[in-house]
């Protein structure tokens, strides 16, 4: 049997015990109410309401776990829950794949550091998030979850970074001129916290391609070069310090 031919069954069958169920609470529930005997009346009335409430439970997870109600359901849970609104229609650009680097201190060195925040699976409404894991070079092989929310404030484009598990402080990212014109490349601040604990105000860019081939993490010495250029040109008229 085809997995069509499987799920209509299942459909069809599902709709039947629905079915049944309901007809039996009613015609529970009307004897009840017909018969002279109080307690055996309100017996039957309280059995036949229970059936009826059971056939009602089930056709509702039934409709809820449809496809597209489940798909309804996920949007309007995570646009609930999410912290940076911003119009829909700018949120548009932002849903793809993003290619980010930014500048940190580990072990009193500075080094560029890089990963990769698909958004492009969130379906939320005036919002857009994706989470992604770090490896942590303290450790060996421990891994963090971190949330990122991407909002749109004039020609400003915004990043929230929080971790999912510990107290780490927000991470936010400025990239002043991205949606204007809409930039492929955008670089911009990152307010943070380094490896080593200090607080710094410090370089990152968003690519929506890779800026070198290399793996998510640490960016090799021999490439740190590059994206520091990248950094240099992008900022390069964008921001005048006061």
């Amino acid at each position: 049997m085809h997995e069509d031919e499987t799920g209509r069954f299942v459909s069809k069958l599902q709709s039947i015990v629905i079915i049944s169920i309901f007809v039996v609470g009613l015609v529970i529930l009307a004897f009840g109410f017909t018969l002279e005997d109080r307690f055996l009346g309100g017996t039957l009335q309280a059995v036949g309401g229970a059936l009826l409430g059971s056939a009602a439970s089930i056709l509702l997870a039934a409709i809820l776990e449809r496809p597209a109600v489940v798909q309804v359901r996920n949007t309007l849970i995570a646009t609930l829950g999410a912290r940076l609104l911003s119009d829909n229609e700018e949120l548009e650009r932002m849903r793809r794949k993003w290619h980010q680097y930014h500048l940190t201190v580990y072990d009193g060195k500075k080094v560029w550091r890089y990963k990769i925040v698909d958004l492009s699976v969130d379906s939320s409404l005036n919002s857009v998030a994706a989470r992604f894991q770090v490896l942590d070079p303290r450790t060996e092989g421990k891994r963090h979850v971190y949330k990122v929310e991407a909002g749109v404030r004039g020609r400003r484009v915004i990043f929230l970074q929080s971790r999912t598990e510990g107290g780490e402080d927000e991470v936010v990212y400025v990239y002043p001129r991205m949606a204007a014109g809409f930039m492929r490349v955008a670089s911009g601040f990152a307010f943070m916290e380094s490896w080593d604990g200090q607080s710094l105000v410090t370089q990152t860019i968003l690519s929506s391609e890779p800026l070198a081939a290399i793996a998510v993490g640490t960016v090799p010495d021999e490439h740190s070069e590059t994206i520091t250029k990248a950094w240099e040109e992008g900022m390069s008229g964008a921001v005048q310090l006061a």
